[in-house]
């Protein structure tokens, strides 16, 4: 029984001390978590308060106010007014740009004009004042009213950046009616206090105002950029042409991402001949990928690209297609829109195209054809010829087609439509309806058509549509079967089937009299066609229903004939 009490005492005695010890510790264990992980919970806050004599509890303490973003009394940090209150009622916070910042929002966000008494002098501070005037960098609209009439009821005194800041904030966030209206008035002249009521500059002629339009311009984030702001900082910065500074290159740069370029390049011009040499030089500090290839776009489109900026561009665009997944509309239109900026680089760049076109990468590949199409079509069909005559096609170029097809007539241009539906059908047979008259648009269908068992339905019906849509192609469209039908030997089941199919359709809806006697020969035709019909479920690209219909040619070519012999009776 003795020695049970004994080892009780003991115990207790160990206990005690042990909690003696954490009592005595507990400061520098909650000072030590905090400092290594800069969190401190609660209670832990409540009780280092009643330390701030403590350099170590100050900075804990402050660096807590700026890790929470000033959010004291907001639904996620409800308690922690007070506990802020008695931590610095007789410890006062020195202030810093950080310190401010998170001021502001306790203050003006959060509603809580107690904090002026965790600063000493809070009126007449000057530090305090820097810190306001610094936040109108930051301000949001929520605030940024507030935030001038504390700067006006401190009488402070204008400068260049509380005017750049000022103007800033309020295009940024135009629900600030305090910003608006020094829009709209004007600000006072440097040195004078920042005040409407007194003499102000004209805000259309003021380059302090220009100054603040440019400082926005280079910080904000095109992407975002609301259409009406870039007009209004558009208008402004043609009117008067800012600082160029590597922070406003850097803002065209960005801008090139992300708006029209010719509004980009207008500001750029705005610079001058030494826009266009900082520009350059500033490029070469860039390191990301669409960084370079914007300013190597715009560089071209200013007229002063040279080839070493071709590289950036196609670098960007191989980039982009390999960084997202893109739908074929994507892919068309980031290829158009390197095209275009190839383009700008003129005459000079066209070896480079050529090369390109002969290349491996498709993309890049179009994206050349589509710049040589703006700038010499007839090169590039002649370029398209070679390769397909060669056979050394190896890139669908939809975009540059579309240019082709808007190009002057030429006999080269006419050439590549001719030899381009085996390989872009759907391409190829709408230019050559628009471009070719009906014989040479029927000759260049069927001779160039592909010869093979299986088409897509879809391609019928292109080549089906344009040759019935063809007015007066009736003619050679008959002098074209009749000559396939002396190839097969005068034996209408050796024909080619798509040409049969094809020319009795046409027949049967536009051939006249003199047509009669070959679609009769086509009557005996023993020979016959699949039209397979699929349904496909657009979600998960799997196939729901297939239906087939055989038809033979005889028919096909009995219900011609009786349809141009109803039109000779109607006659």
């Amino acid at each position: 029984m003795k020695k049970i009490l004994i080892i009780a005492v003991i115990l207790a005695v160990l206990g005690g001390g042990f909690f003696v010890y954490l009592q005595i510790t507990k400061m520098d264990r909650y000072l030590e978590e905090a400092i290594s992980t800069g969190y401190i919970s609660l209670d832990e806050a409540d009780y280092l308060a009643d330390y701030m004599d403590d350099p170590r509890v100050r900075e804990v303490f402050r660096k807590r106010l700026i890790s929470i973003h000033g959010n004291i009394g907001s639904e996620k940090h409800p308690k922690h007014r007070p506990i802020f209150d008695r931590a610095f009622s007789s410890h006062k916070l020195k202030v810093d740009d950080e310190v401010g910042k998170a001021l502001m929002r306790v203050m003006f966000i959060h509603d809580y004009m107690g904090a002026k008494n965790w600063v000493e002098d809070y009126e007449t501070n000057p530090k305090m004042t820097i810190a306001l005037t610094n936040q109108l960098k930051y301000a949001s609209s929520d605030y940024l009213g507030m935030l001038i009439g504390e700067l006006e009821a401190r009488k402070v005194k204008v400068t260049n950046d509380l005017v750049k800041y000022v103007v800033a904030a309020s295009m940024s966030h135009g629900e600030s009616k305090e910003g608006q209206a020094y829009l709209k008035k004007g600000f006072p002249k440097n040195g004078d206090v920042l005040t409407l009521s007194g003499d102000s500059v004209d805000p259309n002629n003021d380059p302090r105002i220009s100054e603040g339009y440019a400082y926005l311009f280079a910080r904000k984030s095109f992407p975002k950029m609301e259409e009406w702001l870039f007009d209004r900082l558009h208008a402004r910065l043609l009117k008067h042409p800012p600082e160029i500074t590597e922070e406003y290159l850097n803002g065209l740069v960005r801008a090139m991402q992300a708006q029209p370029v010719p509004r980009v390049v207008g500001l750029a011009r705005a610079l001058g001949p030494l826009g266009a040499q900082r520009l350059r030089k500033f490029a070469s500090s860039l390191e990301r990928s669409e960084d370079k290839a914007a300013a190597a776009k715009l560089l071209a489109a200013l007229g002063s690209g040279s080839l070493e900026d071709v590289d950036p561009i196609l670098n960007d665009l191989k980039d982009q297609l390999m960084r997202h997944d893109h739908d074929a509309d994507d892919r068309k239109k980031l290829v158009a829109q390197a095209g275009a900026s190839l383009a700008a680089f003129g005459p000079k760049i066209i070896p480079r195209l050529i090369k390109e076109m002969n290349g491996d990468n498709g993309h890049v590949g179009a994206a050349a054809a589509t710049a040589l199409a703006e700038l010499d079509p007839v090169l590039l069909a002649k370029e398209l010829v070679r390769q397909i005559e060669a056979k050394n096609k190896k890139w669908g170029y939809g975009v540059a087609i579309e240019k082709l097809v808007e190009a002057p007539a030429s006999p080269e241009i006419d050439r590549f439509y001719e030899l381009m539906v085996p390989t872009v059908p759907e391409d190829a047979v709408k230019a050559l309806a628009e471009r070719l008259d009906g014989p040479r648009f029927v000759s260049a269908l069927f001779v160039n058509m592909p010869r093979k068992q299986k088409y897509d339905p879809q391609e019928i019906l292109i080549y089906s549509s344009a040759l019935n849509q063809k007015k007066g192609a009736a003619p050679q469209v008959a002098r074209q079967l009749e000559h396939e039908l002396k190839i097969a030997g005068g034996k209408p089941d050796r024909v080619f089937w798509l040409v049969k199919l094809l020319a009795l359709e046409k027949l049967g809806q536009n051939g006249g009299p003199e047509t009669k006697a070959l679609v009769q020969k086509f009557v005996g035709d023993k020979g016959y066609y699949v039209d397979v019909r699929t349904t496909i479920d657009s979600r998960s690209g799997s196939e729901i229903d297939s239906q087939s219909d055989t038809h033979t040619f005889a028919t096909l070519a009995y219900k011609a004939l009786k349809k141009i012999e109803a039109r000779e009776g109607g006659k």
